[in-house]
């Protein structure tokens, strides 16, 4: 799987899930950045992945990690999102 910088993507690291987007893409996909809010193990907000052989890895240790699409909530078309009531 291809993904291209801005794409919603799923990030699960050393048994940790954050939901993110992609930061940085190279055109064949083996290196991207990815961004998240938060942590996962070491990294705070930010990391760098290598494709290799038939998973991701992270560039610092080289575990493996997972990379899935994810998905944007859209609001309501002639919806304000300022007005929708907070999640708790």
């Amino acid at each position: 799987m291809i993904f291209k910088t801005g794409d919603p993507v799923r990030i699960t690291y050393e048994g940790e899930t954050q939901d993110g987007e992609i930061f940085l893409a190279c055109s064949t996909g083996l290196s991207i950045t990815v961004t998240f809010n938060g942590r996962l193990g070491t990294y705070s907000g930010l990391m760098p992945l290598l494709w290799m052989e038939d998973q991701y890895i992270d560039l610092v240790s080289g575990k493996p990690v997972t990379v899935t699409r994810g998905c944007r909530v859209l609001p309501w078309p002639g919806s304000n999102p300022s007005t929708l009531p907070k999640s708790k």
